[in-house]
């Protein structure tokens, strides 16, 4: 201020600093005579000078931005003087910090003057969070498109969204061609009712995510084996919004290994009966009725059998059991998770 003591300021600046604590507020007078009219207190624990500082000297609003930012606000102020700024200042210890400036152009009571009322907000903190999410995204983007196995974006209706060069290859199709197709449609039909039961499981919330072996149709008819492994992504509140899916290619491997044996599993004749019920659709009950046994034991042959089949599921186990040739699913609707 030009005359050593700030004037004083209007009552509607007065409210308004009394209100917002956390932010800066300025009046810039413009005509007749341009100079700084009124800073608030908060400049000091924002921005490290004191009020009579700015008053002193007039430019010290300009300077205190980060030279890398001041081209950028004269552009700014040039093409709309009330447009909101977000730029880097350096505070009077040299630290520097965010700040998000807004202010609209107003003429006093008589409408002899005009003046710039600004807010300055400390926006460091939000700043900081926005660069780390972006960085996050970037982290992810770049290992999802150079991983070495297949890996997706799926729409909690099995549609495509994005799809990584490693998947591509190993379905045959672009991901273009993904994006107008679905996992459904290019699962093989008999490992197809699993897989559903699972995704069903999972959006029901009652299992986290689910991992599967499983045959899918890449484009030129080929069958392909992958190990499928799905985590399902929700909102903050809890809402399924899409899930990630990461697939490794086993065709090589399982052409080399030999059919099964249930002996080689420790599986007696008992728990592969109970494993092809499981797959025709039998629940506990059901099963223990068939076989005479009680339904404790029923539940200890199913624990042993997800043990050997190195699996956690009833619907994961009727899938590898199917793989591995020593059950035959039919083609009903896979029992639920109980």
């Amino acid at each position: 201020m030009n005359t050593g003591a700030s004037p004083p300021a209007s009552d509607a600046l007065v409210n308004r600093l009394s209100e917002i604590a956390d932010v800066v507020l300025m009046r810039y007078r413009l005509e007749p005579r341009p100079g700084i009219e009124f800073v608030s207190p908060s400049s000091l624990p924002i921005l490290g000078y004191r009020p009579d500082e700015f008053y002193a000297s007039p430019t010290l609003g300009v300077e205190i931005v980060h030279p890398e930012d001041r081209e950028r606000l004269a552009h700014e102020c040039a093409r709309d003087p009330e447009a909101t700024f977000v730029g880097r200042a350096i505070r009077k210890d040299g630290r520097i910090r965010w700040i998000e400036r807004r202010q609209k152009r107003v003429a006093d009571r008589h409408g002899r003057r005009s003046y710039l009322e600004a807010t300055l907000r400390d926006v460091t903190v939000q700043q900081e969070a926005a660069e780390a999410l972006r960085e996050s995204e970037l982290r992810f983007c770049t290992a999802f498109e150079r991983a070495p196995i297949g890996m997706a974006l799926v729409a909690i209706d099995g549609r495509w969204l994005k799809a990584n060069e490693s998947l591509c290859a190993f379905l045959g199709y672009s991901e273009d061609e993904l994006r107008r197709t679905t996992w459904q449609a290019l699962t093989h039909p008999d490992d197809l009712h699993p897989d559903l039961a699972s995704v069903k499981a999972t959006l029901a919330g009652r299992i986290d995510g689910y991992t599967i072996e499983k045959r899918y149709l890449r484009k030129d008819g080929q069958t392909v084996v992958g190990r499928l492994n799905v985590a399902l992504v929700r909102s903050p509140k809890g809402e399924p919004r899409y899930f990630i899916s990461q697939l490794e290619d086993l065709t090589s491997l399982r052409a080399a290994t030999p059919a099964a044996r249930p002996e080689q599993y420790g599986l007696t004749q008992r728990q592969l009966e109970i494993l092809q019920l499981l797959a025709d659709g039998k629940s506990t009950s059901e099963i223990a009725e068939a076989l005479h046994i009680s339904k404790t034991t029923v539940r200890n042959h199913i624990a042993h059998l997800l043990t050997v089949l190195g699996v956690h599921t009833r619907i994961q186990a009727i899938m590898t059991g199917n793989r591995l040739g020593l059950i035959r699913i039919p083609d009903v609707e896979p029992p639920a998770e109980t």
